[in-house]
């Protein structure tokens, strides 16, 4: 419950392969309040991740153990016809930046800048607040942990992919 309608998306849950609208479930109008770090003294901590040349984003599976997986209908998108995507999009400098305050490692940084930029997509595009309990994000795997490949396992072509179980109390 309580799902907002998004601008260029309509969220959307697939219960058992059929879908399901309640439309008295969509806030709109609720303002979104990024978090932003400021480094004005100019002692920014180094990321170790090369954002600036990569276009890192972070999706999110939201799953709802009765109604099932979360997805969004995308309607206004130019070259695009009609189509479901997982809530998500792109990670913003202020994320990587605030990774790199946390950890001197390349791949936590990378997989916690993903996670706070997949949280507050996931906020702007449905309602969903989990930018306080960031824990709550798995690491989705897409492939076994012990392979030859540089990627993590919840990497493909720098998308990250978590899994977020949710329950009624998170549509409120």
């Amino acid at each position: 419950r309580g799902l907002m309608r998004a601008p260029s998306a309509k969220a959307q849950v697939f219960e058992n392969g059929k879908s399901s609208w309640d439309s008295s479930d969509v806030r709109n109008g609720q303002s979104v309040s990024e978090t932003k770090t400021n480094f004005s003294n100019g002692n920014a901590p180094t990321s170790l991740v090369p954002y600036q040349t990569h276009d890192y984003r972070g999706f999110i599976f939201v799953i709802h153990k009765q109604h099932g997986l979360v997805l969004l209908h995308c309607t206004r998108k130019k070259n695009k016809p009609h189509h479901y995507q997982l809530p998500g999009g792109h990670v913003d400098k202020e994320e990587f930046s605030k990774a790199a305050c946390q950890s001197q490692d390349r791949d936590t940084q990378l997989v916690s800048a993903c996670k706070e930029g997949a949280a507050r997509e996931l906020f702007e595009e449905t309602g969903i607040d989990v930018r306080s309990d960031m824990d709550r994000l798995e690491p989705a795997p897409l492939r076994e942990k012990d392979t030859d490949e540089k990627l993590l396992e919840n990497e493909f072509k720098d998308r990250f992919f978590f899994f977020l179980h949710v329950s009624d109390s998170d549509f409120l």
